[in-house]
């Protein structure tokens, strides 16, 4: 399990699926089924096999194994839903962790996700306080071609972001974030 996580996390995906099965199937307690469960989740979000990535996480919960990190599997079933395109599924996952688990670290990244748009998937290209330098920013991306726009968050620490999108897919979404992320020369992030 360990060498699984330990793969995952260096980003080499499919040996650690290899050790992860060989761990699921070595696993002799309910607890160790969920966390195996959780990883095999993570690799299978990781590849974009988004029904996959949901039969884990939800294999993971159906156990209710105690000390098991149900807040988590709960919140990746719900980032899972959104990027399969299931909206309302994802969202009520996410509404689920805040009302279950609402002590529990994912709790913020849950009300961070349910303040974005229902539908679509952005990049988010970057955050400011000065709202005129977000302006010059995503002037500059329409003129470059982008669906760019800035989006006036009050309770972020830098109020001002700048998106580009929506995008009806998360592959979609994937694609001007690589293209974006080489133009700007910045690890970019998608959001729901």
């Amino acid at each position: 399990y360990w060498e699984g996580l330990i793969l995952l996390e260096k980003g080499e995906v499919e040996p650690a699926r290899t050790a992860l099965g060989l761990a699921r199937a070595a696993a002799d307690s309910p607890r160790l089924r969920a966390d195996v469960a959780i990883a095999l989740g993570d690799s299978a979000l990781a590849l974009d096999r988004f029904d996959e990535a949901i039969a884990r996480y939800q294999e993971a919960l159906d156990l209710h194994a105690p000390g098991a990190r149900n807040a988590y599997a709960l919140f990746r079933l719900g980032q899972a839903r959104q990027r399969s395109g299931d909206w309302g599924a994802g969202r009520s996952h996410l509404e689920l962790v805040l009302e279950r688990y609402p002590d529990s670290p994912v709790a913020r990244l849950a009300r961070e996700r349910l303040r974005f748009p229902v539908h679509g998937f952005h990049v988010a290209v970057a955050s400011f306080d000065d709202p005129d330098r977000a302006a010059e920013l995503e002037r500059e991306l329409e003129r470059r071609g982008y669906p760019a726009r800035r989006v006036h968050d009050a309770n972020g620490s830098t109020p001002w972001r700048v998106w580009v999108g929506p995008y009806a897919s998360y592959a979609d979404a994937s694609a001007a974030q690589a293209e974006l992320g080489a133009a700007l020369e910045r690890r970019l992030e998608i959001l729901p």
